[in-house]
């Protein structure tokens, strides 16, 4: 992968910066996305609902 540094999006992002960002950090973003039922979609699919729903930018 180019650019990758191996590290997990959770790794190079702190919950303070998530937060200060989106007003949720990593714990409350997974929670979203669990109840959603995240896991058996697609990036895409994901991508659109944060978008839509919750108006998060790329």
């Amino acid at each position: 992968m180019s650019g990758s540094t191996g590290r997990r999006i959770t790794e190079k992002l702190s919950d303070d910066a998530l937060r200060g960002a989106t007003g949720r950090d990593w714990a409350g973003w997974f929670d979203v996305l669990d109840a959603w039922d995240a896991t058996r979609r697609g990036h895409a699919e994901i991508a659109a609902f944060l978008g839509t729903e919750h108006r998060m930018g790329g």
